[in-house]
């Protein structure tokens, strides 16, 4: 279910959480640098605003900042934060970040993203926030805690500039949490290649696929009659749109589940005839492991040139997971997590 919360302050902070009102609440806002403004309506919205004059003195960077200290915990794996911000400075502004904090340690941050490129403007924009990507703001992995996003209690806003004697505001109207557009762009679907051919026929196995916490389990029962040493299962993550491959990189974490004793990853052209990626690993990591591919390039994932047949990778439509196991009557497959094309 989606979560939206309308951010505003004046001394409290209030907000709808699961479409349902909160009352003020005089601790909710826990005010860091700068002076807190005035309540405002607009367009139906209560929207806070942050505001003062930066130091004079001094030299470097001056910053304001506010904390929403929240009524209840929030559970943000797999998803993002869309806020609405705008600043009434834009020429003034320039650092912009947000970040978010567990129950547990509000000193050590579990999301953080930044920008000192001019981001915010004098009319509302919407910014969507991913966690592990960089957009309109950038993520800043060397400042988190690496823990999960289990418990947040805490969201921060700061705002930051190099001029002294300055009048800076930024102004909050909402924050929503929204799916993982990962997960959005990935939709799995039963189904696996022979790899034996050019074309992705289907084995009379069908995987189970299942999210939870923003991973994807495959799963295959392995046949106890096969005439090759190997079973296989596997499945094909279509993207929303094809992506040129050429020009980009495949990552994600991954794990082997059970007796999987190989993985292969592959792709193919536009016409889903040749083989454009292909990536071989064995044993496949029985703990989380980051992967990153790319066309041609050895890492975790070897690559397999023998098998791209020359085929184009400008507009690869979905990516092939394929895991095997030579052991019959077996519960064996793979979980990804974190997938991504940069």
């Amino acid at each position: 279910m989606t979560k939206l919360f309308a951010v505003l302050m004046c001394g409290m902070i209030s907000g709808a959480l699961f479409a349902e009102a909160l009352p003020l609440k005089p601790d909710m806002l826990k005010k860091a640098q700068g002076d807190v403004g005035t309540l405002m309506e607009e367009d139906g919205l209560l929207t806070a605003e942050l505001k003062g004059v930066t130091a004079a003195e001094g030299t470097g960077n001056r910053y304001l900042s506010f904390n929403i200290d929240l009524p209840e915990e929030l559970d943000l794996t797999g998803k993002a934060l869309k806020i609405r911000v705008k600043t009434d400075t834009p020429d003034v502004v320039r650092g912009f970040y947000v970040r978010a904090y567990n129950a547990g340690d509000l000193r050590k941050p579990v999301w953080s993203f930044q920008t000192w490129r001019p981001r915010l403007t004098a009319e509302y924009a919407d910014i969507l926030l991913v966690p592990d990507e960089n957009g309109a703001l950038d993520w800043e992995k060397g400042v988190v805690s690496g823990a999960a996003p289990s418990s947040v209690k805490r969201i921060q806003f700061h705002v930051g500039t190099p001029q002294g004697g300055k009048e800076m505001n930024l102004k909050v109207k909402s924050v929503e949490i929204v799916p993982s557009p990962r997960d959005a762009m990935i939709k799995a679907t039963a189904g696996v290649g022979t790899y034996t051919s050019q074309t992705r026929s289907r084995f009379s196995q069908t995987p189970v696929v299942t999210v939870e916490d923003g991973a994807i389990r495959i799963m295959g029962k392995s046949a106890v009659e096969y005439k090759q040493l190997n079973r296989y299962e596997g499945i094909v993550l279509n993207f929303a749109e094809p992506i040129n491959m050429t020009q980009k990189k495949l990552s994600f974490d991954m794990r082997a589940v059970g007796p999987t004793s190989q993985v292969y990853i592959r792709a193919y052209d536009a016409a889903n005839k040749k083989t454009v990626m292909s990536f071989f690993k064995a044993p496949p990591p029985l703990e989380w492991t980051p992967v990153t591919l790319a066309v041609g390039q050895n890492g975790e994932f070897r690559w397999e040139g023998n098998v791209v047949d020359g085929g184009s990778p400008d507009a690869v439509t979905g990516i092939d997971f394929i895991f095997c196991t030579p052991k019959p009557g077996a519960d064996f497959g793979i979980e990804i997590r974190n997938l991504k094309v940069e």
